[in-house]
């Protein structure tokens, strides 16, 4: 392997870890969408807490590229608060309000920077009363 090579292989294997990370924090969204489909406001609070502490174990010093690294402040800001509002919230129609703002950038992140696998976005025609 030369020098070339070598350097590609640590930038893609810092991708992987990243992408790995936040598959974490994508497992508890899909746990979170599920509680709160099945009305279950404390399981909720509970993923969305469990959230909270994937998303700090999420190492952003991953991403070398200044804009990546940019781009996740912003959006595990904007997790981090979706996340820590429906924690402590325990009306499910509140919890619902705020997994909208979540889900929009949980979306994001997965089409920015991937999690190894195939996802797909739904949308649900039911959900806020067709909005």
């Amino acid at each position: 392997m030369n020098k070339e090579q070598g350097n590609e292989y640590w930038i893609l294997k810092k991708i992987w870890k990243f992408q790995n990370q936040l598959k974490e924090v994508f497992d508890d969204y899909i746990l979170l969408k599920d509680a709160l489909v099945n009305d279950n406001s404390e399981e909720a609070q509970t993923v969305a807490k469990n959230i909270g502490k994937n998303l700090a174990k999420v190492d952003m010093k991953l991403l070398s590229d200044n804009e990546a690294h940019n781009h996740w402040m912003t959006i595990q800001k904007e997790l981090k608060n979706s996340a820590s509002a429906i924690e402590k919230n325990s009306n499910i129609a509140a919890q619902r309000g705020h997994f909208k703002h979540l889900s929009a950038h949980m979306i994001s992140s997965v089409r920015l920077f991937g999690i190894n696998q195939t996802v797909y976005s739904e949308f649900c025609p039911m959900a806020d009363n067709n909005k």
